[in-house]
């Protein structure tokens, strides 16, 4: 086998060179190529191809119109699609009275598609004199007079309460939050109730449209109870008294109270609060 030469020093240096000479190259290449590439990146990005032309709003309610949701954007025609900060975009849209929810999608190469849910009143604060309306999700509505007050959804009072401006969510305390989440969630209960005073959350009351009063004491199974008042209203019908739900021996009852006093304890200060009209097991209804 022939045996190549032995390359001299000389040689091996400028091989060396050589080498080093290709790698320079290699990366200036690479190099030149990624500048040539961020240039054409950031001319394409402010090219007029990116700027906005079309604002599209999609709105399931009749509340807010879409001039108030695209200035609430602060989404323009013309503003470059990469500049636009969709999460501030939906978070200043949600500060808006109604709106329940709200999407944007940013749309290459230059559209911006904005979808808002309204909601709807589902209850009121009572504050001052005045009801604040909120939706389900405990945010404010607007303020109203008691005069404006939409039937079926009932009335909250009681308790403190920091009335926010319109659009922020309403501040009450954690233990009201929650109770007021459980009543909400209810509204099949709630479509007789007129008010329900959260002034002590171990003795809960509500006053029926009808004037009835109904004691719910407690509220750690308020689900159940709300539940079971649909089943006892069918078997005592649309009247005045008092319904006591603070399942005191397993049992509801119901007393007929006279019709001239506004209250279980104006009532029993005269001693006309009649009989026990209904006793009735709570196992027997359903949950």
């Amino acid at each position: 086998m022939e045996e190549r030469p032995m390359k001299t020093v000389k040689e091996r240096m400028e091989e060396e060179r050589a080498r080093i000479r290709r790698i320079k190259r290699i990366i200036l290449s690479v190099f030149l190529s990624l500048i040539a590439l961020i240039v054409l990146v950031a001319t394409l990005l402010h090219s007029p191809l990116f700027a906005i032309k079309e604002i599209s709003i999609h709105n399931t309610g009749v509340h807010v119109s879409l001039d108030t949701i695209e200035g609430a954007s602060d989404i323009r025609v013309g503003e470059l699609l990469w500049r636009v900060d969709a999460k501030k975009a939906e978070e200043d849209i949600y500060r808006l009275p109604w709106i329940a929810s709200v999407k944007v999608k940013k749309k290459l190469p230059n559209r911006v598609e904005i979808t808002v849910t309204e909601g709807d009143i589902a209850a009121y604060m009572a504050h001052e004199g005045l009801l604040m309306a909120i939706d389900e999700q405990m945010k404010t509505i607007g303020s109203y007079s008691p005069e404006e007050r939409i039937g079926g959804c009932p009335v909250f009072s009681g308790g403190a309460i920091v009335m926010p401006t319109v659009g922020s969510m309403l501040t009450v305390s954690q233990e009201q939050m929650e109770l007021m989440q459980i009543f909400m969630e209810n509204k099949e209960a709630l479509a007789q109730v007129d008010m329900i005073c959260l002034d002590n959350p171990l003795q809960v009351d509500m006053v029926m449209y009808t004037g009835m009063i109904v004691k719910l004491g407690n509220c750690e199974d308020l689900s159940y109870k709300l539940s079971a008042l649909q089943e006892v209203l069918k078997q005592i019908g649309n009247t005045t008294g008092v319904l006591d739900m603070r399942m005191n021996d397993g049992k509801f009852s119901y007393r007929r109270t006279n019709a001239a006093y506004e209250t279980e304890e104006q009532a029993e200060g005269t001693g006309q609060t009649g009989e026990t009209m209904a006793e009735i097991p709570a196992e027997t209804l359903t949950e």
